[in-house]
């Protein structure tokens, strides 16, 4: 019995030393995951501010645009007639 006894705490001490290097491994890995996740946010941000800043570019320009827009030209002529002569 004494010998069963042994055998088992010998193979208890393996698999808890078994155990912890399984842990240390398993922490390496939720650490190196998780400053992957803040990699992966810190480019999502630069992306959509890089995003934001081209819109408000786009909408600069279309504001420019509009503003020497020959439609807008005719409607600003057509205004002024009309107050000259309405």
């Amino acid at each position: 019995m004494s010998v069963e006894l042994e055998d088992a705490k010998t193979k208890v001490a393996q698999f808890q030393k078994q155990c912890e290097e399984y842990l240390v491994i398993i922490v390496g890995q939720k650490r190196e995951a998780d400053e992957q996740q803040k990699v992966g946010l810190v480019t999502i941000r630069a992306s959509f501010r890089e995003n934001c800043m081209g819109l408000m570019l786009v909408h600069g320009v279309s504001c420019q645009i509009n503003l020497c827009s020959p439609h807008r030209q005719i409607r600003n002529d057509t205004s002024r007639f009309c107050e000259m002569f309405g």
